[in-house]
């Protein structure tokens, strides 16, 4: 029997389940399901099948609905043991995943596939409005290994990973970046310097406690324009052409997002740097408190502002617990 995949998607376990007619009480760091089993031969007919990927995301546990103590799972002895497969397979999924990733999160585990192969799933394009030129990305391989190359000429867009983490499970985030070479024109405090050859974004949850009801009725309204969670604040992680190392200014064209220098110049370009950074302790220098729920990890290099052109790499990217 082949070994199940220890790093399917959550998501992708979240959807076999609903095919079993299973429906989610809650969401988050773990999961929990419930169903109706008033007929047990409904959802005897197709069981689900649960596809590999490569790269990981954060599973779930399967628990209890606090408000009925229903168990997801059948009752009654026939349902039991029509499923004993299906939740075998589900929970040792969740066991292994666990098992396998309980020190830390793979976020782009980009390593693992080959070059020329499209970006996997659940990374996705960022885009921005009136902008029409966009980044190219593409897997390709750098020493031996498969890196993600993206090239800007007078263009921007992104890639993002949306998850749900919470920062004070994981507060590490840790990954290595190449660039060619910095922008010339580029400024940290200007909109027409705002561009990077390479930079790391980790986006925030919008946090209603904090805000008024002119910001919570603005976000509310965006999100349903847009169709899609938009984050309160975010943190940028950026290859800058002069700034000092360690300056932390907020962005140009959005305040609710802190722009942190972690590389300066050209003097580390053409090489691989790795960083590792305390997400709590640089959104509490940023915004003087602690941050709300992690929804999205991205990355991102951009030439429309200066009408540049410059190429990014970046290498894996993981969220890593602190060591006892």
């Amino acid at each position: 029997m082949p070994k199940f995949p220890i790093d399917a998607p959550i998501r992708k376990v979240i959807t076999s389940l609903e095919i079993l007619g299973f429906s989610m009480v809650r969401e988050g760091n773990h999961i929990a399901m419930v169903r109706d089993n008033s007929d047990p031969d409904k959802y005897h007919r197709q069981p689900p099948v649960v596809p590999a990927r490569r790269n990981s995301e954060n599973a779930g546990g399967l628990g209890q609905n606090p408000e009925t103590g229903t168990a997801p799972a059948c009752h009654g002895k026939s349902g039991i043991m029509r499923f004993i497969p299906v939740l075998v397979m589900v929970l040792f999924l969740c066991m292994a995943t666990v098992t396998a990733y309980t020190d830390q999160l793979v976020i782009g585990n980009f390593s693992r596939l080959a070059p020329g192969d499209s970006l996997p799933d659940p990374w996705e394009p960022m885009t921005f409005k009136n902008i029409d030129r966009q980044t190219s990305y593409a897997l390709i391989q750098d020493n031996g290994r498969t890196i993600i190359r993206a090239h800007s000429q007078n263009s921007a867009s992104g890639l993002i990973h949306p998850l749900r983490v919470n920062p004070e499970e994981y507060p590490v985030i840790k990954w290595r970046w190449k660039i060619d070479h910095v922008l010339e024109n580029g400024d940290v405090t200007a909109k027409q310097g705002d561009d990077y050859a390479a930079r790391i974004y980790v986006a925030f949850a919008f946090d209603t406690d904090k805000a008024g009801w002119w910001e919570r009725t603005r976000h509310k309204s965006a999100s349903l324009f847009s169709g899609k969670e938009l984050p309160g604040t975010a943190l940028n992680y950026i290859w800058a052409n002069r700034a000092p190392v360690e300056t932390i200014v907020p962005n140009p064209y959005a305040k609710e997002a802190r722009m942190i220098v972690l590389q300066s110049g050209n003097s580390a370009s053409g090489r691989w740097v790795t960083e590792e950074r305390n997400i709590l302790k640089d959104y509490a220098k940023a915004f003087g408190r602690n941050p709300p729920e992690i929804i999205g990890i991205g990355i991102m290099t951009d030439t429309d502002d200066t009408g540049g052109e410059t190429t990014g790499y970046y290498g894996d990217i993981t969220l890593l617990r602190l060591p006892d």
